[in-house]
């Protein structure tokens, strides 16, 4: 009976500190885990590296834009200079604001979309025409993280239009930043309640909506 006791006690403790190493090596897991998120979100504030630096473009049908700027924020704007140019031809050549773009997608895409804000001399948004688009004070680099063919939402752009729905124009280009190479990406206006002419009512009218998310 005393034998059988001890097997049983040999057993429970057997059991107890392979329990015990589990739940500690889980939570060692979970802490670097936890450390590795805390580490990429104060890495998300640098400007991310592409994937293949060693990339040189030599030649492209593309517009192709020159961003030079300093570390690139999630929330805040940073001055930049931008020069952008289509079969040789300077089309823009300037100021303008950036900062990272999007929600979900800035968290989860491994290539990051822009916001761009044109300035003038005295660092004020300034509507600008891009590429043949008509004039904007705010403009988006769209990085297509998701569809990798980066043709979807410029076909349902396209399809809109069609139909006279508006759609915000884009153009596809290039993108070097601060000397880099990091990618084709679509350049497009960002709707407003002036590009899509919906008047701002008074406080007896209804409708003309532009939400935001």
């Amino acid at each position: 009976m005393k034998q059988q006791t001890r097997k049983y006690l040999t057993i429970f403790g057997v059991v107890v500190i392979l329990v015990s190493f589990a739940v500690l090596g889980y939570i060692t897991i979970e802490k670097k885990g936890i450390v590795k998120i805390l580490n990429e979100r104060n890495r998300a504030n640098d400007n991310y590296v592409p994937f293949n630096k060693e990339v040189i473009l030599e030649k492209t049908n593309l517009p192709i834009i020159y961003i030079n700027t300093g570390q690139i924020k999630r929330d805040d704007f940073i001055n930049a200079d931008v020069k952008i140019v289509e079969n040789g031809i300077i089309d823009f050549e300037g100021k303008m604001a950036i900062r990272y773009r999007g929600h979900a997608s800035y968290h989860s895409a491994k290539k990051k979309s822009y916001a761009l804000r044109p300035l003038d001399d005295n660092g004020d948004k300034v509507n600008v025409s891009l590429l043949g688009m008509k004039k904007n004070k705010k403009y988006a680099l769209k990085a297509n993280w998701i569809d990798q063919s980066m043709i979807r939402e410029a076909i349902a752009y396209e399809l809109a239009r069609k139909t006279e729905v508006h759609a915000p124009e884009q153009r596809f280009c290039e993108v070097i930043l601060n000397g880099k190479y990091y990618g084709v990406y679509t350049l497009m206006e960002q709707p407003s309640r002036k590009s899509l002419g919906i008047k701002k009512i008074e406080e007896d009218q209804t409708g003309g909506y532009l939400l935001n998310r």
